[in-house]
């Protein structure tokens, strides 16, 4: 066969390209960290590696999702004991008013101390974080809870509970695995239906339907809370000064002991409630907490997957460029020694 200068440079330039080519994929390889450039490269493994990938993504999420349940469930677990310990301050001081001993402006003194706890529940039940308020249900972008002329009002998310299925709706809640979704929050005012057992929120139950009150100039749709905590301290002031209107009209001469002394036991029942919620509540974060030690460890395992199938050789990779680098060098060494021959040099 005939060899012309045509074919020896084409085949020279070919040879040139195809190194440069492998010199240019190596080099990606390593700037990458990525054996698998293109689906082309390796299709089987390209299938296995997004589905790598995409469970790696899922674990991201969930692991979000977590972190943001955990902060919804702390905060929650903070204030509820935050809230339990005024309940134990009032219950102190409701022994203390009842002891028979103190005069009705002493007992009226502690009837104002109370009121300031009523205060304060309040401004705990409207603790945000991050913008939400924990105590809210799913309408959770402003304070729920409203205190005017001495009522209380929830103006959140309604959370019912069917009593006869024995499950809540309402509730805020985070997917934390496919198809695994766990309430972050405590229910703050309980709407119950049904015929079965009754349960109470933490500040206890409505069923009520809503009514509308003027807040700040503007008609507001809330519901009135009953039959919880607020409702119990508001019963133990008024009974501190023997009247059952506030502020005090400074009419009554005693205070009401009986009536102190009933809600001393209504609030050894609202502590129990307290306590039952707040278990709840820790029970839900050992096992979010669970979860994502979980996820952490697939995380691991699968970004080690991930490395085993596109992974790159660094040190592997580098003596591959540089052979491949003396292979290109060289070939464009011998092509210009090849095409330095033209037809002038037959000429002379």
């Amino acid at each position: 066969m005939r060899v012309t200068n045509k074919m020896v440079s084409d085949t020279l330039i070919s040879n040139i390209q195809n190194n440069m080519q492998k010199l240019a994929r190596t080099q990606e390889m390593i700037s990458t960290g990525s054996s698998i450039l293109r689906p082309s490269d390796d299709p089987s493994s390209v299938s296995h590696l997004m589905a790598v990938k995409g469970n790696i993504e899922y674990n991201t999420q969930y692991t979000r999702n977590i972190d943001d349940g955990l902060s919804y469930l702390y905060s929650t677990d903070e204030t509820l004991g935050s809230i339990l310990e005024v309940v134990t301050n009032a219950k102190t001081t409701a022994v203390q008013g009842a002891n028979g001993t103190l005069s009705v402006e002493e007992t009226k003194a502690l009837a104002y101390q109370i009121d300031q706890m009523i205060d304060h529940v309040v401004d705990m039940a409207n603790t945000p974080i991050g913008g939400n308020y924990i105590f809210a249900g799913r309408e959770n972008s402003q304070p729920p809870f409203i205190r005017q002329n001495d009522e209380i009002y929830y103006r959140g998310g309604d959370i019912t509970f069917d009593t006869d299925v024995k499950q809540y709706d309402g509730r805020v809640a985070r997917e934390i695995l496919a198809q695994s979704e766990h309430t972050v929050d405590a229910p703050s005012v309980v709407i119950n239906t049904g015929t079965g057992d009754q349960v109470k929120g933490v500040f206890g139950t409505t069923q009520t339907p809503k009514e509308t009150i003027t807040l700040d100039e503007n008609p507001v749709e809330v519901r009135k809370v009953a039959g919880g905590i607020l409702d119990v301290l508001k019963q133990l002031r008024n009974a501190l000064t023997g009247e059952t209107v506030w502020p005090p009209s400074g009419t009554a001469t005693v205070a009401d002991t009986a009536g102190i002394n009933t809600a001393i036991g209504e609030l050894s029942t609202e502590m129990d409630n307290l306590i039952e919620h707040r278990v709840a509540i820790g029970a839900r974060e050992r096992h979010f907490e669970s979860v994502k030690e979980q996820l952490m460890d697939q995380e691991v395992n699968l970004t080690q997957v991930q490395m085993n199938i596109e992974g790159v050789d660094i040190a592997r990779a580098s003596l591959f460029l540089s052979q491949q680098k003396l292979t290109y060098d060289a070939s464009l060494a011998a092509g210009s020694t090849v095409l330095q021959t033209s037809l002038l040099h037959f000429l002379k």
